[in-house]
């Protein structure tokens, strides 16, 4: 019986690999692309804090930059399927690619706060229209017989550009324009595969609408949820390479570290969404609050500076944060009538990033009155608040009859959140 089964499954991966691989070759410029593309923002994500930090500016000052980034990436949400349309998807797409480039060399040019809390608006705005061109494509040119192996694909390009952005920090200092030039590099760099291979642009819906009002009364746990993990998002990326910066981490060190977080994001993604598929989204999300809690709680009061507790740290924190936004998404898809998950995507995706732009403002102020005692007590007061709320919305409301798959919700990461 085991020899029957193993050579079914073994038939069964020989016919879906050519299926597999089709559909991949179908939409490789935009896996390209989307790799360049989260390859610049995630070296921008560390460069910006290190190099702001070197030049004395205060973790306040440092987190309205975090704040910048995820207000314009929140607006450029809302706005940029409008500008999308009169402009054009291919015309958009370069101009946008481009501009994310120029930002980072701008901020070579003028070194002040000021100045780099608009240029990091510019580059929020424009990474906004970059991933709703890319995602538009990518569900253009998929069927919902391959799009969970488009979308995985998707998932995976951005994750490995999210780790070579982290390891392009070591090559140069902060303080030098080397690695900015190269974070420009790879934004436009992701325009080429795309122009090169000739693709068709694809048809984008004619209005996108954001309804707070009745996604809240839908799902009041993933609406709050959403904005916790947003909250949650900002402070972690807006200081957790500084917080390690100041306990005297090289460049080397940093990029690991921060990639250990990453690492536990991708690890438990869809481990954790097969077991909300099972049981109550909620639970998970008490759970995956709870654990994150209590992490915090333990960095708070041991202030952790060994590399071991710091991987162990940094691993369990991605892992109880990153799968925040499609656990979220899926749970509000369950209770959303079909034809309102246009609106339901757009509408989360804002509320998440309202949650990053309160995240690194209300981290900056208090790092800046208690020290970075305060980045561990912030992430705890979110992860409770992610804990306590969905087991207090169990006592009132009954899980749905049925719930739709993950996989159908977990298609974007949180990549392009990120400040």
């Amino acid at each position: 019986m085991a020899i029957k089964i193993a050579l079914e499954r073994a038939i069964w991966a020989r016919k879906a690999a050519p299926i597999m691989f089709a559909s991949i070759r179908a939409v490789w410029p935009l896996l390209f692309s989307a790799f360049f593309l989260v390859a610049g923002v995630s070296l921008g994500i560390l460069l910006v804090p290190l190099r702001a930090n070197a030049e004395g500016w205060s973790p306040a000052t440092i987190g309205l930059m975090g704040t910048s980034y995820a207000l314009a990436f929140t607006v450029g949400c809302a706005f940029m399927p409008k500008l999308i349309l009169r402009r054009g998807v291919a015309r958009t797409f370069v101009v946008t690619l481009a501009l994310l480039g120029l930002s980072l060399v701008f901020m070579t040019t003028i070194v002040h706060p000021w100045t780099w809390a608009l240029f990091r608006g510019m580059t929020g705005f424009c990474a906004a229209g970059a991933y709703c061109i890319i995602e538009g494509w990518l569900n253009e040119r998929s069927e919902n017989a391959n799009r969970g192996q488009v979308f995985s694909s998707y998932i995976i390009a951005c994750n490995l550009g999210l780790i070579l952005g982290q390891y392009l920090l070591p090559l140069s200092s902060p303080l030098n324009v080397t690695l900015f030039l190269i974070a420009a590099l790879c934004f436009w760099t992701a325009i080429l595969p795309v122009r090169l291979s000739g693709m068709a642009p694809p048809q984008l819906p004619t209005t996108v609408k954001i309804d707070f009002a009745s996604v809240l009364k839908n799902s009041p746990s993933a609406v709050l949820g959403n904005f916790v993990t947003g909250i949650l998002f900002g402070i972690w990326y807006g200081f957790a390479a500084l917080y390690l910066s100041i306990n005297g981490y090289s460049s080397s060190g940093i990029a690991t570290l921060m990639m250990c977080g990453t690492l536990g994001w991708l690890i438990f993604q869809f481990p954790v969404g097969r077991i909300s598929d099972r049981i109550d989204r909620r639970i998970v999300m008490a759970v995956l609050g709870a654990s994150g809690t209590l992490l915090a709680i333990i960095g708070a009061i041991w202030m952790p500076v060994s590399p071991l507790a710091l991987v162990v740290m940094y691993f369990c924190i991605g892992a109880t944060f990153g799968p925040g936004y499609s656990l979220n998404v899926a749970y509000a898809n369950d209770r959303a009538a079909p034809g309102s998950r246009v609106t339901l995507s757009s509408t989360m995706l804002v509320i998440y990033g309202l949650g990053s732009i309160t995240g690194p403002f209300v981290a900056g102020f208090a790092i800046s009155a208690f020290g970075y005692r305060a980045l561990f007590i912030c992430l705890a007061v979110g992860y409770f608040v992610y804990f306590a709320f969905p087991l207090w919305r169990m006592s009132k409301r009954k899980a749905p009859q049925k719930q739709g798959e993950y996989s159908e919700t977990a298609i974007r990461p949180a990549v392009g959140q990120q400040p």
